[in-house]
């Protein structure tokens, strides 16, 4: 059986977690592991901190076996990050939603707010990538449904290519399947 790390990522996407993430890949690379399992329960979070996961979770492909699994829900920022899986599951009670870059404008200049503007096209730019690269709907399909904000049931993002399968959640047999050799690290605030 292969040796793998379960990570459980039930929080907010943010770059200091997303690093511990990567810590801990990199610590499982360099110490045999073969495969890392990351189950996600996330609302979303930084947009920048997801696609840095995404991007790191793909350099990785070819050192060890990356597979996310949406354990309730992966929204917003949070799909970057479960895009990185080279397998990706769903249980069949989960769910996806997709929008667009938002943000708060309390208090801020009008310099301010078009530079947020600039950083939230760009955002929105690199997100859609994302989603782009991992679906197999087309480019307008995709955008139609960032911009509306769209949720997909397990079923629909199977339809979408976003996941592998759906699988009966994690039980007893799931983890017969990773055999008895694996660690887990995990992530909650």
């Amino acid at each position: 059986m292969k040796k793998t790390l379960v990570v459980e990522y039930f929080s907010k996407i943010e770059d200091t977690l997303i690093n511990q993430v990567i810590l801990e890949i990199e610590k499982a690379a360099v110490n045999g592991f073969e495969r890392v399992v990351l189950l996600i329960a996330s609302t979303g979070g930084d947009t920048d901190a997801g696609i840095k996961g995404y991007n790191y979770l793909k350099s990785m492909i070819d050192k060890i076996q990356i597979i996310t699994f949406n354990v309730g829900f992966v929204e917003s920022a949070a799909i970057s990050l479960y895009c990185g899986g080279e397998e990706r599951y769903a249980v069949p009670t989960s769910h996806f939603l997709i929008h667009q870059a938002r943000q708060n404008y309390s208090s801020y200049t009008v310099n301010k707010i078009k530079n947020e503007i600039k950083l939230i096209k760009e955002n929105n730019k690199r997100s859609i990538s994302v989603i782009k690269d991992n679906v197999v709907q087309s480019n307008r399909k995709v955008l139609e449904a960032y911009y509306a904000g769209t949720t997909l049931s397990p079923k629909e993002a199977e339809n979408w290519g976003l996941i592998n399968a759906q699988t009966n959640g994690i039980d007893d047999n799931y983890f017969k399947a990773i055999g008895s050799n694996y660690e887990y690290f995990s992530l909650y605030k």
